[in-house]
């Protein structure tokens, strides 16, 4: 892993702390997700007791954004929060579905490599504290 400022590179993506709303309305635009309202509710009485939350641009290493998702922290610990992907697409598990030998349905669900990068950098946060 490498770390320049706040951005630190976890397998084949680029993970990148948002600082500020301006640059989360800006992601937001660009990647036509939901994570707006996700930053409204941030600012709730609710989501206040927990204390911080962060949230992340994950690029991938030609530098486009894929996902956003946020971190909060709570009771001394960070936890993963909630994840916002370009129009909201599935990229943290790919579903299988198939029918077996007996023609029953099966679906088979299998974490991708952001979900692993993602829970990565809640495990640095909280090496951290």
């Amino acid at each position: 892993m490498r770390s320049s400022s706040d951005t630190i590179s976890i397998g084949k993506y680029l993970i990148e702390t948002l600082k500020s709303p301006e640059k989360v309305k800006h992601e937001t635009y660009l990647m036509q997700d939901s994570i707006w309202d996700y930053v409204q509710e941030c600012t709730c009485e609710d989501y206040q007791l927990y204390g911080n939350i962060q949230l992340f641009l994950v690029r991938n290493h030609l530098r486009k954004s894929i996902a956003i998702f946020g971190a909060i922290k709570k009771d001394g610990y960070w936890y993963f929060d909630n994840f916002f992907s370009e129009n909201n697409s599935e990229v943290m598990e790919e579903t299988h579905l198939y029918r077996d030998k007996r023609g029953q349905p099966v679906c088979l669900i299998n974490y991708t490599e952001i979900y692993s990068a993602v829970h990565e950098v809640i495990r640095l946060l909280n090496q951290h504290e």
